[in-house]
């Protein structure tokens, strides 16, 4: 089977990571492993990738939240805390607020969006990644060798866990994959959302929320009720209302600027932003280099306004604009804001 090389993702450890298309089309990361030498070093070699292995089968919350960003980075090319001056970025990464890209699988969404949860208490566990309990730890067993050079590693490993991704010799051929199972049959325990030997609260799987939904009101009972919307990237052309759904959602919408050649050049721009009662956001607006030009927050159903004024006059200064919606604060409220904008340059 031949693979597409796209582009080098990763050098260290014991090899190589490249990001390449499968005959069928789909994305796999292969790591690249040359076990070459005597048969003493061989054997080194291979307890070098078991120690790895059982490594990364035992990551806990802040090893799965930074594995969350090599994998969105795998999966799209960026990082998910990307975007804007090099100022939002580093403020976005210490918050913990990454933007998980909407241009990819639902399913790997969702699992990239709880890697990087801001809560640490509600990443998932590598383990739990791996398909078993949360509190167990995966034992890592070694099927046999055919061949000394293997494309398989903890890197691999972990992309196989969550972006389904396939592993191959260096001479295109299967390898064989790493096996793990459980140390423990726990016995039976009641979950956050699911009392033992019930079903799991809605939106969720037992353990935490799914779908983008969140837990706004902290009741078990009924789950994770506050629901996500699809309003995200739409443009700003008069009013709109949304959610701050997960608690850690940023929202933007392209604002189309238009400049109306005034002499007097007193056009102005206004956006006015109304957060829900019992929680906060803030709203800033960003030129088409990413530089926020203007910014202001709304509390408890309080509007904050902005306005911009014809930046050059007698010069054209249309174009798209974009304006960026972000929680301020940790209350949280599964009600709408509501955005306007009025006038142009």
């Amino acid at each position: 089977m031949e693979y597409e090389v796209i582009r080098r993702l990763a050098r260290g450890g014991m090899g190589v990571v490249d990001l390449a298309r499968a005959p069928d089309g789909s994305l796999v990361a292969l790591k690249r492993l040359g076990l070459h030498g005597t048969p003493t070093e061989m054997q080194q070699a291979r307890a070098r990738f078991e120690r790895e292995l059982a490594v990364l089968t035992r990551m806990r919350h802040d090893d799965i939240a930074a594995l969350g960003a090599t994998l969105h980075f795998a999966a799209t090319g960026r990082s998910p805390y990307e975007g804007g001056d090099p100022h939002a970025v580093l403020l976005r990464t210490a918050r913990a607020r990454p933007s998980v890209a909407r241009d990819i699988d639902r399913d790997l969404r969702r699992t990239l969006r709880s890697m990087l949860d801001a809560r640490p208490e509600r990443r998932p566990t590598a383990a739990a990644l791996a398909g078993g309990a949360s509190d167990t730890d995966p034992i890592p067993t070694l099927g046999r060798r055919q061949r000394t050079g293997l494309v398989v590693g903890a890197v691999v490993a972990s992309l196989l866990l969550v972006l389904g991704v396939q592993a191959a010799t260096d001479d295109g051929e299967p390898a064989v994959a790493a096996e793990a199972t459980p140390t423990t049959e726990p016995a039976c325990e009641p979950l956050p959302y699911r009392p033992c030997g019930g079903e799991n609260a809605p939106n969720t799987d037992g353990e935490r929320c799914i779908a983008d939904h969140d837990d706004y009101d902290g009741l078990a009972s009924n789950g994770c009720e506050a629901e996500p919307d699809d309003v995200d990237g739409a443009e700003l052309e008069d009013r709109l209302e949304a959610t701050i759904v997960p608690a850690d959602d940023t929202d933007e919408y392209p604002v189309r600027v238009s400049d109306e050649g005034d002499l007097l050049c007193n056009n102005t721009l206004r956006l006015r932003i109304t957060a829900p009662a019992g929680m906060a956001v803030r709203l800033e607006l960003h030129d088409d280099e990413g530089s926020v030009v203007e910014e202001t927050t709304s509390a408890d159903g309080v509007a904050g306004e902005l306005a911009v004024s014809d930046p050059r006059c007698f010069q054209d200064d249309s174009g798209t604009y974009r304006t960026v919606v972000t929680p301020s604060g940790s209350d949280r409220s599964a009600g709408p804001y509501l955005l306007e904008r009025s006038g142009s340059f």
